[in-house]
Parts: structure tokens; sequence; C-alpha cells
């Protein structure tokens, strides 16, 4: 075929199709959406197909096995009312020609139908009416669809016809009229006797009877008589005529029978073609019922299919789920059975330390009696302790001299308010009884000074105030918990007492004693801070041990060494009482782990021979040379009490240790209980996974057998449906004929009706005339 996408349409051959312009639309509803077109094998008398059908586009087909075919224009509409019911339908149908012409169009040529009017004298009697008809040529024979085979009929094809059966039913097939030769009435030639008593009955019965000729003759005799009026004359005349005007009459009372036959048998073929029209269409709608009753169950059967995948997929994952905690159990057992055998052994050695216990326990006992019998026995001779190794605020402080000064931590703040920002510190010059510096001062960072002049606070209120005054949001305890406002000193105060109470109170004496004190006590004007001393690694025991204790600690104060009595002047013996006032300074449990025992021990000889010595400082002196002696079981009790402290913090440790392991026995045995009681669940899962599957595997072959019985009913109900509607098509085609001829019948009962009515009115006159026309026989006969 050939077309043109501007509109222009070209003669279309039969059962061809194609796609889109000009014979059906194009980028509709969406752009790609083409739409298909299809004719049948019948085409019109203007030359354009019967039968065109219209495809929708795949993507708007509901299943991909069965297209959506369109035969009409009805169809068409209802389709997109029901998909698209905001859509302009006449828009639709002015994108694409609807008419499709035919490669070859059948030319058919009505016959015209002429009459000539009924004459009312003896010539138009004898042909009462007379009609001319021209013969008119048909260009193609016309085929009777009764011969065609049912099965070479498509669905689209029955769709059609149905739907345009009542149009079909209002045509007429043109054929080549039937030559009608006008029967002309012929002469009334005889005569009928005893007219008297023929003329009793009405004219149309005397018409009908066999006496017509003796009525012909009566009237023949009779007008013979003498005596006749020129009115009688004339009406036998007329009665002669009634014998030949019954042929005339006679067949127009056939044509009315054959008439009324006509459509009586046309009405009787038009209420078949209803009847098996409703037969043909009561399949259909079964058939459709069917087919998406079976639309349906598809539906249903897909989803069940779906499901059944979704249930597969959900119950591989819950498998692989089991597996993997069975796998998580076997290395749970495993580890639960490393950790119960180590368990066991430790217990074991816990077991045997039990049995060890009151032993060690008797060995510490002793051990401390001895310490506190030792320190007991020298606890006079204890003097100043130099505080070392203090803590505030978490920070490890180390002891300065007076005057030092520094930068950031532990004395001063770092990274405050800001990062970067280190405040720096200095040492006073005096110290209380505890140790610490009684004045001291902090300076700004650089970054808060002002005018590049440095400030310094002297108290912590003062300091306090300043932080309230320029950070107000600032918090002033977090503030003075990130440094340590205490500072150790590092010098004691006994080489100042010692020379206040040696020299005399002279100018010259104060003197000497201030330059000594000055040699002795400023070294350098900047001390170097020392290194952090390593920390001692302490147990969660020791850290509580000191916290319960820490309010006596804190309620305690430290030592200060003892000041040695001189006499006042300065003899031979006054560096020896220095040397061992500077060793008794520490505390008597460091003095005899130290390596000065031996020196201790010369010195306090050397000074039993000084001569200005008191009984109790003598008996001092002895004492202190029985330090050494007593260094030994001092010792001994100290390595007794470590070893006792190093059996019993084992102890606690294995005891700690089968303690944790215990928890770590039982966590892999609750997570085990879990898993297990999770496998228990997901099996219960998946058991009841497989039984929704088993039950859905049986309702889809319930499903699918009930598609293939409906199928196999569409499948018979098609086949009646095509034998009906071949019949069918046999019946509308006789119809066709009929109504081709209906207006030819219908001519022929109308002139049967005329010429009857002219027949009767142009007799009309003898009605009545009876008894004139018996006195007139009468008088003929006495005559």
């Amino acid at each position: 075929m050939e077309t043109d996408k501007k509109g222009k349409v070209g003669p279309v051959k039969l059962r061809v199709s194609g796609k889109g312009l000009p014979y059906a639309p194009e980028n509709w509803p969406n752009h790609g959406d083409i739409w298909a077109w299809k004719v049948g094998n019948k085409v019109n008398s203007l030359g354009y197909h019967i039968h065109r059908l219209l495809i929708v586009p795949k993507r708007l087909q509901r299943s991909p096995n069965r297209k959506i075919l369109l035969a009409s224009k009805n169809t068409v509409t209802h389709f997109l009312q029901t998909e698209f019911p905001e859509a302009d339908i006449d828009a639709f149908f002015a994108s694409f020609t609807w008419d499709i012409p035919a490669e070859k169009s059948i030319k058919r040529e009505a016959a015209d139908l002429g009459s000539e009017s009924f004459r009312r004298t003896r010539k138009s009697a004898k042909s009462c009416t007379r009609h001319t008809n021209e013969d008119t040529n048909i260009s193609t024979e016309v085929k009777n669809p009764a011969e065609e085979d049912p099965t070479e009929i498509t669905s689209e094809d029955f769709d059609t016809f149905i739907n345009s059966l009542d149009d079909i039913l209002s045509k007429s097939i043109s054929k080549a009229p039937t030559s009608k030769s006008s029967s002309r009435m012929g002469e009334f030639t005889k005569a009928r006797v005893e007219l008297s008593s023929l003329l009793a009955t009405d004219i149309p019965s005397l018409m009908n009877s066999e006496k017509l000729q003796e009525v012909y003759n009566l009237s023949n005799k009779l007008k013979n008589d003498p005596h006749l009026s020129p009115d009688e004359l004339s009406k036998l005349n007329l009665i002669q005529e009634i014998a030949l005007a019954s042929e005339d009459f006679q067949r127009a009372k056939q044509a009315k029978v054959e008439a009324c036959g006509f459509f009586s048998e046309l009405e009787a073929k038009i209420a078949c073609v209803t009847e098996m029209k409703s037969k043909c269409v009561s399949p259909k709608e079964k058939i459709a019922i069917l087919e998406a009753e079976n639309a349906s169950l598809s539906s249903t059967i897909q989803e069940i299919d779906e499901h059944i995948a979704m249930l597969q997929k959900n119950r591989g994952i819950l498998s692989k789920a089991v597996e993997i905690n069975q796998s998580k159990i076997t290395e749970l057992g495993s580890t639960q059975k490393e950790v119960f055998g180590s368990l066991r052994k430790i217990v074991y050695e816990v077991q045997m330390a039990n049995s060890e216990k009151a032993e060690w326990e008797l060995k510490q006992k002793e051990a401390e009696k001895l310490e506190a019998d030792i320190l007991a026995n020298f606890a006079p001779l204890e003097g100043k302790k130099i505080p070392c190794g203090l803590k505030e605020n978490g920070f490890k402080l180390y002891p300065v001299s007076a005057g030092d000064w520094g930068e950031g931590l532990p004395y001063a703040p770092e990274d405050w308010p800001n990062l970067g920002g280190k405040w720096g510190w200095k040492a006073g010059r005096r110290t209380t009884n505890t140790g610490y510096f009684t004045g001291r001062c902090i300076y700004l960072p650089d970054r808060l000074c002002q005018d590049g002049k440095a400030r310094s606070f002297k108290s912590r209120l003062s300091l306090e105030q300043y932080i309230r005054a320029k950070f107000p949001d600032a918090d002033v305890y977090a503030f003075f918990a990130s440094f340590s406002w205490e500072i150790p000193s590092k010098l004691c105060e006994e080489a100042a007492d010692l020379g206040r109470e040696s020299f005399r109170r002279t100018r010259k004496s104060a003197r000497t004693c201030t330059r000594h004190t000055t040699e002795d006590t400023n070294t350098s004007t900047k001390v170097k801070i020392p290194e952090e001393e390593d920390q001692i690694e302490v147990t969660p025991e020791d850290i509580d041990t000191y916290i319960n204790s820490l309010d006596d600690i804190l309620s305690k104060s430290i030592s200060k060494a003892p000041t040695s009595k001189s006499s006042s002047r300065m003899g031979k013996f006054t560096k020896a009482r220095v040397e061992l006032s500077s060793h008794l300074a520490t505390d008597i449990p460091s003095l005899m782990k130290s390596e000065k025992l031996q020196q201790v021990y010369d010195l306090s000889n050397k000074l039993k021979n000084d001569p200005h010595l008191s009984p109790d400082e003598l008996s001092k002196l002895n004492l202190i040379q029985e330090i050494a002696l007593a260094s030994k079981d001092f010792q001994r009790a100290k390595q007794a009490q470590f070893e006792a402290c190093g059996f019993f913090s084992e102890l606690e440790a294995k005891i700690a240790r089968v303690t944790e392991m215990k928890s770590k026995c039982m966590s892999p045995k609750e997570k085990i209980t879990i898993l297990e009681a999770e496998n228990a669940s997901l099996s219960s899962t998946i058991q009841e996974i497989d039984e929704r599957i088993a039950m859905l595997r049986k309702n889809r072959g319930i499903l699918s057998q009930a598609v293939e019985r409906n199928q196999s009913k569409i499948t018979e109900m098609g086949s009646t449906q095509k034998e009906v509607f071949g019949s069918l098509q046999k019946i509308v085609y006789e119809i066709q004929m009929a109504n081709s001829e209906k207006a030819e019948w219908e001519l022929k009962q109308k002139e049967a009706d005329k010429l009857e009515a002219d027949i009767l009115a142009k007799f009309a006159p003898l009605e009545g005339w009876l008894e004139i026309t018996v006195e007139l026989l009468l008088a003929i006969v006495q005559g």
C-alpha cells in the first residue's frame, strides 16, 4: 500500500495491515506509542472497506500474549473512556483517517422504477398499470456470504459483523431489476346470462365466481332491447366490462397475497436473525466472562508464583542464618572448652595457694610485728621530713627551690582558654610546716596581656575574680582543677635553724649567718625543673586503699627533720652534728635501706666523745648506733612482708582471673543458649514456610485445572458460535436480498391496492341497481 504521513491516503488491498498514519494514530497518548490497523475482505458500495480494526500499542496491552482489537468507533470510544477518562475523543479520531479506500471499488447503480398513471377509460381498464423498466448493469458479481467457509472468519470479523448487524439488515443488495411487463386489460368480449340472479352478489365475489360469461351474455342480450334508456345501456356496457376487469382484479389480489407473504417471511427472518444474534452474543458474553475469569486466575497464579519465589528466597536466607548460628555455636563451644580447661588449672592453683594462706598470713603478721617493734624502738630519732613525690589534681608535683619560676603544668594552666596559651608561675620564699610555699604568683599568657605588660596574681581569690570578670561563661572550678595551686619546697630550714642557734646575736655574726644562708639556699636565680620520675605501677587495691585513707593522710603533717643542739661555740663536733642531722632528716625505714648506715654509725660514735653531751643525748647516740644492727632484721621483715604481699596479690589476681574466666565461661553458654533458641525459632519459621509453599502449590494446581476447564469451554463455545454465525450470515444474506426487493414489493402492493380500489370504484354505480335490472328483465319477459 502507499501512505503519506501528511494525511494523504491511498487504496489498500484486502486483508492488509499496517502501523501509524494515515489510518492509525501515532505518539498517542505518549510519544512512541504507535497504533496499528488492519482491513477485512469486504468492500461497500462506495469503495471503502467494510471491516477495519484498530490495534492498541504494545505498551497499553493488558497481556503480552493477547492483543486488544477495536472493530468499531463505538468500541474505540468505550476503550478510551475506560482507560483514559480525560482524553479528547474527537481530537483522537481527528488525528487519523477512519475510512480506508479499497484498491478496486465496487460501484453499484440503483435502478429507477417508473410508472404511468392509471387511465380511467376502456383502454386504460385493459391495462390498468403500465411499468416502464430500464435495465441496469452491475459492475461486479455479488457473492453470497453464506457460501464462505466459517472457519476462515476471524474473531475480529465476527465482532465487526455482530456490531454492524443492524446497519446491514437496513441495507439492500443491488441487483438487476426484473423486467415487468404491464398487463393490459383485454376487451370484454363475452356476455353472461341470467344477469339478475348473478348480480345478487357483490362485485368482488362476482369477479371471483365462474359466472362472468353468463353475466356478459345477459347484458349483451339486454342491449338489444329497444326500451333501454341511455343510462341503462351504459350500465349494461359497464356490466359487460366486469369479466374483462376480473382478470386485473384477480391479479391485484394475488399480488397483495404474495406481498403479504413476502413481508411475513421477511419479518420471520428478521425475528430469526434477532434470535440467532442473541445466540451468537450469548456465547460471546460467556466467553468474555470465562476469559476474564481466566485472566483473574492467571493473575492469581502469577501472584502465587511470586509469593512462592519470595518464600523460597526468605527460606534460603533463614537457612543460611541457621548455618551461621550453628557455626557460631560450634566456635563458642570450642572456646568455652578451652576457657574451662584454663579455669580448672587456675582454680587448682588457687586451691593450692589457699592451703598455704594461713602460713603466709602468720609470716606477714610476724614481719609486721617485728617492723613495728623496730620502728617503735627508734621513734625518738624521727626528724623533719622533706615532702617529695606529692600529687595534687592528678599531677605529679616535683619540689622546687625558693624563687624558681616556669610555664605550664603542673603549676600553671596550659591551652586555656585556647590552644597554645601557656600561663607562667613563680614560687615564693617562705614555706609552711608541711613543706609548701606560702606565697606564689601566676602570670597571664602573652595573648591575654594588654599593652605588652605582664599581669600577675598573688592570691587565688584575685585570680578567680579576674576569670569571672574576663570569662563570665567559664567554669572556675574546672580551671583551678586543670593545674596545682600548691608548690612543694625543695630545700628545708635545717641550716637556717642550725645557724640561728649556733652563732651569736651580733651584727657581725648576723651578717655572717645571712651570708651563709644565702650561699646555701640561693645557688642560682633560675632552677631547672627536674625530669618527671617514673610512675610506680599501682594496683586497683592500692588505689582504693589510698582513696579510702586519703582523709587520714590529709589530716597528718610531714615531720620536720630534728634540729641538733650545739654549744655556743663551734667545736670540732659541729660538722659531725650537721652531717648526722642531715642523715637523720629522713625517716628511719629509709635510713635503714640506705647505704649510709656505716657513716651514721661512725658519726654517732665520734659525737659520743663530745664532753658537753647530756645523758639523754648520749642515750640517743647509742640508739642511733643500734640502727645499723637492727637494719638486717628490718630488711628481713620488709622482705617477708613483700613476699607475703606478692603471695596475696598473686592469689587475689588468680581469684579475679577465676571470676573473669568464669564470666568468659558462662558468656558463651548464654550466647549458645540464645543462638540455639534463635535456631529453633528459625527452623520453626522454615517449616512454616515449607508448609505455606506446599499449600500455595496445591492451590496453584487447583487454579491451573480451573483455567484448563475454562479454556476448553471457551473453545467449545467458539466452535458453536462459528456454526451459528455461519447460519446467521446465510439468513442475513437472504434478508439483504429481500431488502433489495422490498421497495419493488411495496410498489407492487401499492399498485395492487390502487388497482383494486380503481376497479371497485369503477363498478360502484352498479350497487343498488339490482332491483332495476330485475324489473327490466321482467318487463322484457312480459314483452
